[in-house]
């Protein structure tokens, strides 16, 4: 999941300030007195990003319906109509889709084109921020060399 949440960041080109979750159990364990209690990773992964949350109520339509509507959407006319075998094939057939159909058309609900509205709210975004969780990046990390006996020199700075 917090893989997922980086990838959507590289998308989009920045983090927002805050999410909307669901109360999964990749991010949440449990709910005591509305305290909510994440998972350890999860917890990790928002402080280091700084996010704020906003946790939708469980089996609650009105906190949850524009996300479930966004997914009922994909489902019935992406994946209904594909056959996928990995998900490299899903995610390069689902960036083809969103740019021609899903973004790219006049939303039913907004009256407006998607693509023009994600253009707006990129401005809006923080900048990207390297994460422990992101074993295959260089992002923020300097480049070291080594020497002939395989010794990396460090500077300490104060």
């Amino acid at each position: 999941m917090i893989r997922h949440l980086l990838g959507y960041f590289d998308y989009w080109g920045g983090r927002p300030k805050e999410l909307a979750i669901d109360q999964d159990r990749l991010m949440v364990v449990s709910e005591n007195s509305g305290e909510i209690i994440y998972t350890k990773d999860f917890k990790d992964f928002i402080d280091e990003q700084e996010l704020a949350l906003y946790v939708c109520r469980r089996a609650d339509p009105e906190t949850k319906g524009k996300v479930e509507n966004v997914v009922k959407f994909v489902k019935g006319n992406f994946l209904a109509a594909r056959d996928v075998e990995t998900v490299e094939e899903a995610n390069a057939g689902a960036f083809r889709w969103l740019r021609r159909r899903a973004n790219g058309k006049i939303s039913q609900a907004t009256r407006q084109i998607p693509a023009v509205l994600i253009e707006e709210e990129r401005a809006h975004l923080r900048p990207l921020r390297n994460s422990i969780f992101r074993k295959d990046s260089l992002l923020g990390r300097e480049e070291r060399t080594t020497n002939d006996k395989a010794l990396i020199s460090v500077a300490v700075r104060p």
